[in-house]
């Protein structure tokens, strides 16, 4: 197939050229500290790269059109949310200023976080990111008193990072997935896991109008229809599906229970468009790790599932998203929301 139409060569250019600044930008903060003695051949080597001619590279022009989109988004960003209670807004801002072991500029980010509209959290690794992306969500769950909140990044690990933070402050998280996939630390937070428990505890209490004992076997159908065995065999499978279809139903109704009493769900961003959040409007959206999910993976918890408040916790001059097809190269999508960001 041909790719060079205009739109998908535009996409294919912006893409280059954005992972051209970055690696620019990455080089041009390096110190000679940054290297290691033994090393000395890879210093040698970026040091051939023209990085001036890298930066030099001009971002296409916005029509006015584009411009006024662009001004009309940042003025959406930065506007403060409607109906936000003074008094746990003050609240909010003296615990934040106050917590130890913080710095000036994660503060300013929990206290922004509290009534801004888009909250940007960036920094290189080790800067406290994650531990930021907790206060914040905390925060809104103790403070302000929001909630449902959902949290969310492409990578599990970074899912299980926060979830297990927000346990740690005594949050009630609910961590959505599969059970292979997620930390063990997390086992008593896993959906599955708080839905089997409740099923258990409701049988306890003789809400279960089903026994496992009470309904046989189905077996095999009896090949005469007409005859007193096959009616018998008949009822039995009814029955039995009148039990599986009871049990579906339980299960359905404590799934539901279980979300609607959680004050962070805890999700891959893929996760977020799964049929069980249908009808979740959220308060508040967090997305950690944003700039190495595509922005495709990010559109999933912020269209689908919308929210007042968006979080973005991440940093674009890091490793960008991992994207194997050509074909999803070509066609752009393998930009970050971040990169896409500091393009405009």
């Amino acid at each position: 197939p041909d790719y060079k139409g205009e739109q998908q060569a535009k996409l294919a250019k912006m893409d280059k050229e954005t992972k051209a600044k970055i690696k620019a930008d990455a080089l041009a903060m390096w110190d000679e500290e940054d290297f290691f003695d033994e090393e000395e051949g890879a210093k040698d080597e970026l040091e051939d790269i023209d990085i001036t001619a890298i930066s030099d590279i001009k971002e296409e022009k916005l029509s006015p059109e584009e411009e006024e989109q662009r001004k009309k988004t940042i003025a959406l960003a930065s506007e403060v949310v409607g109906e936000v209670n003074e008094d746990n807004l003050m609240t909010a801002t003296i615990q934040a200023n106050g917590l130890p072991n913080t710095s000036d500029a994660q503060k300013n980010a929990i206290v922004n976080a509290m009534s801004k509209r888009l909250t940007i959290v960036q920094g290189p690794p080790g800067t406290g990111k994650t531990h930021t992306a907790v206060r914040i969500l905390s925060s809104w769950v103790k403070t302000m008193g929001y909630k449902p909140l959902l949290a969310t990044s492409e990578c599990n690990v970074a899912v299980d990072n926060i979830a297990e933070g927000l346990v740690a402050n005594g949050i009630k998280v609910v961590r959505i997935g599969k059970g292979e996939k997620i930390s063990r630390r997390l086992e008593e937070a896993i959906l599955d896991n708080l839905v089997q428990c409740g099923l258990e505890q409701l049988k306890e209490e003789g809400k279960d109008m089903y026994e496992d004992d009470v309904i046989e076997e189905v077996g095999e159908e009896p090949e005469d229809w007409r005859s007193p065995a096959w009616e018998a065999w008949s009822a039995n499978k009814a029955r039995r599906a009148q039990k599986r279809a009871f049990e579906h139903q339980q299960t359905r109704f404590m799934q539901q229970k279980i979300l609607d009493e959680a004050e962070v769900i805890c999700a891959t961003t893929i996760h977020c468009g799964s049929v069980k959040l249908s009808g979740f409007n959220f308060h508040g959206v967090l997305i950690d790790e944003v700039a190495q999910a595509t922005e495709t993976s990010c559109i999933v918890p912020v269209v689908c599932r919308g929210a007042q408040q968006l979080v973005l916790c991440g940093d674009h001059c890091q490793l960008p998203p991992s994207v194997i097809s050509r074909e999803a190269e070509l066609r752009g999508f393998t930009l970050s929301l971040y990169s896409r960001m500091t393009m405009t």
